[in-house]
């Protein structure tokens, strides 16, 4: 189970967000992951991304400190493996399909 458990739950990261963009929970909070990379922007993450992302959260430990230097070397509610990977959790606007970015900082409708 030890080893069993962290692959099925990387599997199911991995496959959901790359083939759907969102995972159950995601899906619930009406949230999104695309793409930030100049030639894929705005649409769904390829594998790699998804691997790059969701490594972390093959045990508990090592999402604690993505999360961490997330915040410390960015906005609060990103994590590295995010930036680094090229891909970003947006809110998904029910009424017109719009994507808006939960990074403020990356966020082109800021004035």
């Amino acid at each position: 189970m030890i080893i069993l458990a962290p692959i099925i739950g990387l599997a199911y990261f991995i496959l959901l967000e790359k083939k759907l963009g969102t995972t159950v929970g995601k899906h619930l909070l009406f949230l999104k992951v695309l793409s930030t990379d100049s030639y894929n922007y705005n649409n769904k993450i390829s594998y790699k991304q998804s691997v790059i992302r969701n490594l972390s959260k093959i045990y508990w430990i090592p999402i604690i400190f993505d999360i961490l230097i997330g915040r410390f070397t960015g906005s609060s509610n990103e994590r590295i493996l995010g930036r680094l990977s090229h891909s970003e959790v947006v809110l998904e606007d029910m009424q017109y399909s719009n994507k808006v970015s939960l990074n403020p900082e990356l966020s082109e409708d800021n004035d």
